[in-house]
């Protein structure tokens, strides 16, 4: 009997699916993420997909032996799931916020348009590779965010931040719903890294 289930497994962790694969992903506020002492009205641009590629593909499931697969996509595109992403964190510490169109991250180029701070950037990676096999599926999640932090009134940046994330996670079988988690907690720890900078707590706290 265990033998069969465990074939059972095997089958299901091996089945192809044809097609792209839809994972979701959205950024999940940590617990005791303190609220901003100071009345700050945040204006956040769209962040710039800097990858290449399909803006909606995120990864690839693959074989053991190097296989393609699958294409992993998600429902909109990668700079409208990083910007929401920062957007609610930003809400989560009681930030206004406002949103601004893309900024080159060109200082003579920022509208300010009645804020404080504007935030902006560009996704330089984001990626999520799936590898298969009987009884072991592995995924790793790798993403990085150029951001710019601008003081709107002088026309200065505050602050440039080279972020990066990643997740590892191994499972028995694939599912869609497991990677995207592994990607939330990637885009998550990032984001992690500019709620802790200290000039950004500077100028929010």
């Amino acid at each position: 009997m265990i033998v069969v289930v465990f074939a059972l497994i095997s089958l299901m962790a091996c089945a192809v699916q044809k097609g792209p694969i839809l994972v979701g992903a959205t950024y999940e506020v940590p617990q005791g993420l303190a609220p901003s002492a100071q009345k700050v009205m945040m204006g956040l641009t769209t962040f710039q997909d800097a990858r290449g590629g399909k803006p909606s593909v995120v990864g690839v499931r693959e074989t053991d032996t190097g296989h393609f697969e699958n294409d992993l996509v998600i429902q909109d595109n990668v700079a409208d799931l990083v910007t929401a992403a920062f957007g609610k964190a930003l809400k989560a510490k009681k930030i206004t916020v406002k949103d601004l169109p893309t900024w080159d991250l060109n200082i003579e180029n920022m509208k300010t348009e009645d804020v404080d701070i504007v935030l902006g950037g560009r996704v330089t990676s984001l990626w999520t590779k799936v590898v298969t096999e009987p009884l072991n599926v592995t995924t790793h999640v790798d993403i990085s965010v150029h951001a710019v932090l601008a003081d709107a009134r002088d026309k200065t940046v505050i602050r440039a931040l080279d972020m990066h994330g990643t997740y590892d996670r191994r499972d028995i079988t694939f599912d869609p719903d497991r990677v995207g988690q592994a990607i939330s907690s990637a885009l998550s720890s990032m984001i992690d890294q500019l709620m802790n900078d200290p000039e950004f707590k500077k100028k929010v706290q």
